[in-house]
């Protein structure tokens, strides 16, 4: 009698300053007398070291999504990648990547740059957080200028030097496959809903349409001559094509894919971008050192103003009031105020700057703080075993509730890799099923997002790796090998 309520007054306040800590923490918990401490410490192996993991990776991968977006400018001599703080305008660090970089393009979320190096065969990966290169994709020949990434993240289309453009996976920056398109292909472009790819062939004087669905080409569109730089309005209903040598920008509608406009601009342009109201279009003219501005209601050159020596690349910050000229034989960038199209400021950058490609993320997003795979799941190195055709129930957390919309469109996803090296076999991976009725849960108790997984029998002898993709475009996988 004397003992046991002085000891259970005892847990009940210790419970209580925990249930108070983890509450601020946000770790949400319900007190339940004498058994909320070990309920507590339960939570503590669990959901807050999920989210204390979780809070850590977004101090780091959120804070360029976060902060005012960096342009990423290669550089073809120097084999570097000029980052520039658009805050500021100023350079804060400088990436060595491959040989002869050229082409640039940034993951909707601002998490990943990928830079084509054109004498290095290759394809440099810049984790954003750090400003280092985290992996290099080896293409077996040259990328031949541009390069764009999928609006969901989860594929960059890199046109190769000859006939074929290549299609590396995000998830594991590896080559999936190619599409075979017209002679040398150079400038591409994602549509908004990703659903089709739009890559200049310069020798072929073409523009080929491949849907992103199967990855074969749907239609060939004449243009001018050798088109080089690609852009599609944010709506999706126009592409705008960067002639060279016939010193005109094609305008074509994308419903029929038919050219519906010719505009003439200045010389050899060479790049395109579309500010992202979808009001104007403004081009690089290479010879000329200027800028034309097209008006995409009329379809005609409104204004045109000086930039640097040989501008080749342009790109719009998020909110559009800012254009970054890249300017080659200057080695600069010029900062325009598209308010008026008025020079800001000049930033210098590595030798011969070419940045082809869309170097500004286009909106940045807040990353979600994955905090790994929970048990029974192992996160990678470590293969999990599991025996063919048994549910998997899949865990994470995410530090907090987020809501049930959390997978990217066709998400989770499996694909059958070498069990030795656990490289893709082929570039299909199918939509998880799950088990049953149990679609995505999350406990609010501990914080912890649920998913089950159903394997396949026919999958026995296999290995495959689980790709769970989220709405801000990271990827998560786990590696699985079935009995």
């Amino acid at each position: 009698m004397t003992t046991q309520p002085k000891a259970a007054d005892k847990q009940r306040a210790e419970g209580r300053r925990l249930s108070a800590f983890l509450s601020r923490a946000g770790v949400s918990c319900r007190y339940s007398g004498n058994r909320l401490v070990a309920r507590l410490l339960r939570k503590i192996s669990t959901s807050l070291v999920g989210a204390l993991v979780g809070w850590l990776l977004a101090l780091v991968l959120s804070a360029a999504a976060q902060a005012a977006p960096f342009a990423y400018i290669p550089n073809i001599t120097s084999n570097n990648v000029s980052v520039i703080d658009t805050a500021s305008n100023t350079v804060i660090a400088t990436v060595p990547v491959g040989l002869f970089p050229v082409g640039v393009a940034v993951t909707p979320n601002g998490a990943f740059v990928y830079v084509a190096n054109v004498n290095g065969h290759s394809v440099s990966v810049i984790a954003a957080a750090s400003n280092t290169v985290v992996a290099t994709v080896q293409l077996g020949t040259l990328p031949n200028g541009g390069l764009a990434v999928t609006p969901d993240g989860a594929f960059v289309y890199v046109p190769l030097f000859g006939h074929q453009m290549a299609i590396i996976a995000t998830a594991t920056n590896t080559v999936v496959g190619s599409v075979t398109v017209g002679s040398r292909p150079s400038g591409v472009a994602v549509s908004p809903d990703g659903t089709f790819v739009y890559v200049a062939n310069e020798i072929s004087e073409t523009v080929s349409v491949v849907a992103t669905a199967s990855n074969t080409v749907v239609a060939t569109i004449p243009v001018g001559t050798a088109p080089e730089g690609v852009a599609v309005t944010p709506d999706g209903a126009f592409v705008y094509v960067a002639n060279f040598f016939s010193h005109n920008i094609t305008v074509i509608a994308t419903a029929n894919n038919t050219v519906v406009a010719t505009v003439p601009v200045g010389l050899f342009p060479w790049n395109v971008a579309v500010t992202p109201n979808g009001a104007f279009v403004y081009v690089t003219n290479a010879a000329d050192n200027t800028v034309s501005i097209i008006a995409t209601a009329s379809n005609t050159v409104v204004t045109t103003f000086p930039a640097g020596t040989k501008p080749m690349g342009v790109a719009f910050t998020p909110d559009g009031k800012f254009a970054y000229v890249v300017n080659a034989d200057s080695d600069d960038v010029s900062v325009i105020a598209t308010a008026d199209n008025k020079l800001v400021t000049t930033v210098a950058v590595g030798n011969q700057p070419f940045a082809f490609g869309r170097f500004i993320v286009s909106a940045p997003t807040v990353l979600l703080p994955f905090g790994g795979f929970f048990q029974p799941v192992e996160n990678p190195p470590k293969v999990n075993t599991v025996k063919a055709g048994r549910a998997v129930p899949v865990k994470f957390t995410l530090g907090g509730d987020h809501g049930l919309d959390i997978f990217a469109y066709g998400y989770p996803q499996s694909q059958q890799i070498q069990c030795a090296s656990a490289v893709p076999i082929g570039a299909t991976e199918i939509a998880t099923v799950t088990a049953g009725n149990s679609g995505l849960q999350y406990d609010s108790e501990d914080g912890i997002y649920a998913y089950v997984w159903k394997t396949q029998e026919d999958w026995s002898g296999t290995c495959r790796q689980l790709n769970v993709r989220l709405t801000d475009g990271s990827n998560h996988t786990a590696l699985f090998q079935f009995r």
